[in-house]
């Protein structure tokens, strides 16, 4: 993908008109005329920057980032001389003259298209400290400066603009700048001058990537698509002009600069434009390999991984059929050397980040398969995460030191921590001297060999200071590894320290604690952003540009601090009041529940042993049975039955 230039001098509008037509209609290339290197000086280079200008403003001029040193002083004088705003009211004045032959409908369908950057707002005092073109363009910088909305209206523009809304048409502003400018451009343009637009077009997420061409030929289209009757088209550079939609009436702004930021979106993305990376898609097309690598290039910059060619296959006729392109660590890593004191470590890590790319009979390159970026190493992230808060290791002494580790680590260093625990059979402390509030203790532990025999004893000595419970032991596993020796515990047990400080455990390996990055939306994340994730992400904006203007001096500083704590306490507050409703509520709910008596189900197999009967229960059975068994309608025998026999029991209890 070619980076997009701007045009730096004066396109005349008739030429306009018949150069974007030749361009839309005819399936001829244009012969791209070679940067000269440069001349002898003087009239030579007079001559050769009168070439390159009418080179430029043709679109013939090729592949080019910066003007040649050798032109920047006619740069400089054209863009700030009286030249630049004449040949701007010319273009002006003819885009005007062509607006009032337009029959306008009235149903607020007739548009005029404009670009913003140096079309509507002139951004001459950023490119002014910029070398005017002669340095490689700095998106970041750029960045910064659009922040600011200190673009001021060219003047031929504004007034043109006024003219067209004042005529009927609607407005719309179609630029290369993100989505997230989006506040800072519509600021700039209110203070520039400009008002009632119908609406501002800006690159999504999704037009990431693509050529200023494509991109504003797609939303002319659309704009088509609703109805909208595009009757002009003002911008400063090719890409605002060029496309299929380009039949309509097109007027060309002088560009002041030498190339336009927010077209310039065909190049490698900086790392400030991480959010808007586009992703690898099976089917994705490209026309040639290079563009495939730029295309990669740029997502693997804002994932944070370098890319190689990882290998390719030929056809019979010789020429390439498949490659693959992926991540510079891909493979195992494997010891380069084996003398320990120069082990020239590898710098692989077996990532599987990449895309396999086929090419087609029509030599376009179109990708069939990709492995995201650190999918893999994400997805055991998550599974031992999941397994470290849903299972408990068993402890081996049950002492509350233990229990304490066992609740903050995480398994695997939790394992390692309870090698400590069961080294301290092995250890036997004794305090050797008192130094001050510090006491020395000697633990000697018992070395055993291969077999399991003791071979030496070895002794080691930990300071303990009790008024803040530092410790410190020669070993130094703690500040090598950061575990707890088995030296240091044994002396707490003795000491009757039942709960260890904070700062002896490592919040890297800690289970119960909730990092800021696991909150950042990484797009080779397969899980999505959820609602937490996504106002995390509005916060962490907000709470760095607030970071910003408090450390600029001391009062700022202690402003900030107390609001960000009053905040905090106001925050802890209201979620106690949450936590409590919610108790409230279930407590309530749980109250109101009716309790139910268990259904009567049949059991399977033998049942169990009668109940015991009372002996009313017995002699009526008994009776009922005889008269059953002789015949009797249940109706009135049954009847007689009974009061026969309660009689009799009235009589017996009588």
């Amino acid at each position: 993908m070619e980076p997009f230039q701007s045009l730096p001098f004066l396109l005349l509008y008739g030429s306009v008109i018949a150069i974007a037509i030749a361009s839309a209609d005819s399936s001829h290339s244009l012969l791209r005329m070679r940067i000269a290197p440069a001349g002898a000086g003087g009239a030579a280079d007079g001559l050769f920057c009168d070439s390159w200008r009418l080179s430029v403003e043709t679109n013939n001029a090729g592949y080019w980032r910066t003007i040649p040193p050798k032109c920047l002083e006619i740069v400089v004088t054209y863009v700030n001389g009286d030249r630049y705003l004449s040949d701007s009211d010319i273009i002006a004045v003819d885009c005007l003259s062509f607006a009032e032959t337009v029959r306008i409908v009235g149903d607020k369908k007739d548009v005029w298209v404009f670009d913003i950057d140096e079309t509507l707002l002139s951004n001459v005092p950023y490119y002014s400290v910029h070398g005017f073109g002669s340095e490689a363009f700095n998106e970041t910088s750029f960045d910064e400066w659009v922040a600011l909305a200190r673009a001021s209206a060219l003047p031929a523009s504004l007034r043109l603009y006024d003219q067209l809304l004042g005529l009927g048409f609607q407005i719309v502003l179609l630029t290369g700048r993100s989505e997230n400018q989006r506040n800072a451009t519509e600021k700039n343009l209110l203070l520039a001058g400009y008002h009632s637009w119908e609406r501002i077009i800006l690159r999504q997420t999704s037009d990431f990537g693509k050529p200023a061409v494509s991109y504003k030929s797609e939303r002319r289209a659309t704009l088509e698509a609703e109805g909208f009757r595009i009757h002009g088209n003002s911008g400063d550079q090719w890409s605002d002009l060029l496309g299929e939609e380009s039949i309509m009436e097109e007027g060309k702004i002088d560009s002041n600069e030498i190339t336009d930021n927010n077209d310039h979106m065909d190049q490698d993305p900086s790392p400030s434009s991480v959010n808007e990376v586009k992703l690898p898609e099976i089917g994705m097309t490209f026309l040639s390999e290079e563009e495939v690598r730029t295309f990669y290039n740029s997502y693997a910059q804002n994932v944070g991984f370098s890319i190689c060619k990882l290998g390719g296959r030929n056809g019979d006729d010789g020429k390439q059929k498949y490659f693959s392109i992926g991540c510079a660590k891909n493979g195992r890593k494997v010891s380069q050397a084996k003398n320990v004191l120069y082990p020239r470590p590898s710098t692989k890590m077996n990532c599987k980040a990449k895309i396999n790319v086929a090419i087609r009979n029509d030599g376009s390159f179109v990708i069939t398969s990709y492995d995201s970026a650190l999918k893999k190493k994400i997805e055991n992230e998550k599974h031992m995460d999941f397994v470290s808060f849903n299972s408990i290791m068993p402890v081996i002494l049950g002492h509350p030191i233990e229990r304490q580790f066992q609740n903050a680590y995480t398994n695997n260093l939790f394992k390692l921590f309870q090698d400590e625990i069961r080294g301290l059979m092995f250890c036997n402390a004794s305090l050797l001297k008192e130094e001050g509030t510090t006491l020395v203790f000697e633990v000697v532990e018992t070395m055993l060999g291969k077999n399991g025999e003791p071979v030496r004893e070895v002794s080691f000595r930990v300071h303990y200071t009790e008024l803040h419970c530092q410790l410190k032991c020669v070993c130094r596993l703690f500040e090598f590894r950061g575990i707890l020796c088995r030296h240091v515990i044994n002396v707490l047990i003795r000491m009757k320290v039942i709960e260890v400080p904070m700062n002896y455990i490592m919040d890297r390996w800690r289970k119960d604690i909730k990092r800021g990055y696991q909150s950042i939306s990484n797009i080779y994340d397969d899980y999505g952003c959820d609602g937490e994730r996504h106002r995390y992400n509005i916060l962490t904006l907000l709470i760095q540009e607030v970071q910003q203007l408090g450390a600029k001096n001391d009062n700022s500083c202690s402003v900030l601090v107390e609001m960000l704590k009053d905040t905090k306490e106001k925050l802890i507050a209201i979620d106690f009041e949450h936590s409590r409703a919610e108790q409230l509520k279930e407590v309530s709910t749980s109250s109101a529940k009716a309790i139910h008596s268990p259904l009567k189900v049949r059991s399977r197999g033998r049942p169990p042993t009668k109940r015991k009967q009372s002996k009313v229960e017995q002699i009526m059975k008994k009776s009922i049975a005889k008269v059953r068994k002789k015949g009797v309608a249940c109706s009135e025998a049954c009847s007689e039955t009974i009061l026969a026999v309660l009689s009799k029991i009235l009589l017996e209890l009588l």
